[in-house]
């Protein structure tokens, strides 16, 4: 070719491959270090996940505290147990903070509740709001919305906590959950309702919560420990020599499971030798159609052998 010139030519080819791979990491050192700080900052109304202080029970003793409630021994006791369960939750961003903190609500099912109406704590049932395609509840208010549409039945936990260590959670790396036009506002208003109530009768309500979380400490208890002093006394005299007792390995199967119902034969399989010879399935591949061999010719005689058989039933 005119103009070629193969010592020049690879000198560019070798400045290309010098040059294109730092060019490359110099852009990912700084896409990384872009989408580091893009994953911790957050709008209102956007959707966020807490790393390590997901506790609902933890959040109520935090809100009261943020409220200027004081809270008593008892209560303290339970947020202090709060602390050793701690994990990640997904949130909704309310507002942020003057000092970088995140005022936000936390989203959770209440042990897969798909009915608000199933919902057994009395502060549970006060601040929660369906979502999405929750069914709505309070019933006649309808549910909020989030674009896009939030999978599952889940409900927004209104009561805000301010919180610092969020993160974008590994289902909106592409795609940024975010509530519809106008719902912030109404979720707003339908807070301070919720708080107006709560501050009117919260020690009714901080009493039902105490007695409940109790409760669930009790039987948390009970599903992994034994107390001796429940267990029955045994009287030594009662117990049987065990060396003239056999074992049965395997037990009958009782007579209501066992399937007792036999399939049709279907006899026209049994007098089609083709049927069971390798050979003739070696030489259908040539045919372009070899089904209608096996098929298409004995259908009507196992047809009229299957209604035979469910007639005589």
């Amino acid at each position: 070719m005119l103009g070629l010139s193969p010592f020049w030519d690879r000198i560019h080819h070798a400045y290309e491959l010098l040059c294109t791979p730092l060019e490359e990491h110099h852009v990912s050192g700084r896409a990384r270090l872009k989408e580091s700080e893009e994953n911790h900052i957050f709008a209102p109304g956007e959707i966020a996940h807490v790393e390590d202080d997901g506790s609902l029970t933890r959040g109520f003793y935090d809100f009261m505290e943020w409220q200027g409630l004081p809270i008593t021994d008892d209560e303290r006791i339970i947020r202090d147990k709060a602390k050793k369960d701690m994990r990640g939750r997904m949130c909704l961003v309310l507002q942020r903070l003057a000092d970088g903190r995140y005022l936000i609500c936390y989203l959770t099912s209440f042990g897969q509740r798909k009915l608000g109406q199933n919902i057994e704590s009395t502060l549970g049932r006060l601040f929660a709001i369906a979502v999405d395609d929750t069914p709505d509840f309070p019933a006649g208010t309808p549910s909020i919305k989030v674009c896009p549409k939030w999978g599952g039945h889940a409900f927004l936990y209104a009561l805000p906590v301010p919180r610092a260590n969020l993160v974008r959670h590994k289902l909106a790396k592409r795609v940024r959950f975010m509530l519809h036009i106008g719902e912030l506002e109404r979720l707003k208003t339908m807070i301070v309702d919720r708080m107006r109530v709560f501050k009117a009768y919260h020690e009714q309500i901080r009493a039902d919560e105490l007695w409940y979380r109790k409760l669930d400490l009790i039987q948390t208890r009970a599903s992994h420990t034994i107390h001796e002093d429940i267990l029955p006394e045994i009287d030594t005299e009662d117990i049987q020599d065990l060396k003239n007792v056999s074992v049965k390995s395997k037990f009958p199967q009782p007579a209501k499971l066992r399937d007792r119902r036999q399939l049709p034969r279907i006899h026209y399989l049994d007098r089609n030798p083709p049927w069971q010879d390798v050979r003739l399935l070696m030489k259908l591949p040539a045919d372009p159609h070899p089904a209608q061999y096996l098929y298409r010719s004995h259908f009507a005689e196992g047809a009229r052998a299957i209604k035979n058989h469910l007639r005589l039933r």
